[in-house]
């Protein structure tokens, strides 16, 4: 990596000084020197298009801006679920995948049914082999921590964990006219007890190009492998 990528990965990894998202890696000392690795349950996983500082999932402006992406957009969130599948693996995780126990957690809501049958037209994404409930690395569990993974627990696999994965696509613009994708992924890991094992957040950034911003899978991994890079350059914090 030349100097240049390598301070322009850094400058993102300190990007919460500019009131924007925060990068970080923080685990649990529990995950520590493992005879093994740990049991975790994909829980779910989505990637979704939305404005910087939209919290919502997706509205119908976004799914008619990105109605390219919807052809790919399942690719990129298999990518960034596999991403997060590898790097909580470095970490002493071993995912696991079943649908049928994950899907228990899935949230079912008339209206936000309806949203969400909007939003798949091209603005946002469920990994099959999870749920549609979702938890990003800045939530705060206050109450139910244990209600909000018990539907999914296998009691047969003592002390699971439960894997949260979370991306969003935004675009940025600098100079007037250069626009370009910056990708946000967050992935957030509970045991049993709904207690925290693992917070992550990283951002990256695709291509610029002038006046539209360049949508297309290759420059959207691009971001990926930057929100990827800025994690290796932050220490991992220990609670």
């Amino acid at each position: 990596m030349n100097r240049f990528v390598t301070l322009s990965i850094v400058s993102l990894a300190l990007i919460s000084s500019t009131g924007c998202a925060t990068v970080y890696v923080q685990k649990s000392s529990t995950l520590n020197n493992l005879p093994e690795p740990r049991a975790t349950l994909l829980a779910g996983s989505m990637v979704r298009v939305g404005r910087r500082n939209d919290q919502r999932q997706g509205d119908l402006v976004d799914a008619v801006l990105t109605a390219s992406m919807s052809a790919y957009l399942g690719d990129f969130g298999v990518r960034v679920t596999q991403a997060a599948t590898n790097f909580v693996s470095k970490h002493g995780m071993r995912v696991v995948t079943d649908s049928v126990r994950a899907s228990k957690l899935s949230q079912a809501n008339a209206l936000r049914d309806a949203v969400d049958a909007i939003d798949t037209m091209g603005a946002i994404w469920y990994s099959p082999d999870g749920s549609n409930k979702t938890l990003n690395s800045s939530t705060h569990l206050v109450f139910g921590k244990k209600a909000f993974v018990e539907p999914a627990d296998d009691l047969e696999t003592p002390n699971e964990a439960f894997m949260f994965v979370s991306g969003r696509i935004y675009e940025q613009t600098g100079w007037f006219i250069m626009k370009k994708p910056i990708f946000h992924i967050e992935i957030r890991v509970l045991d049993e007890q709904g207690e925290d094992l693992m917070r992550v957040s990283g951002i990256g950034e695709g291509a610029a190009s002038p006046f539209i911003m360049d949508r297309e899978l290759k420059n959207l991994e691009r971001a990926l492998d930057g929100a990827l890079e800025s994690l290796s350059v932050v220490p991992v914090e220990t609670f």
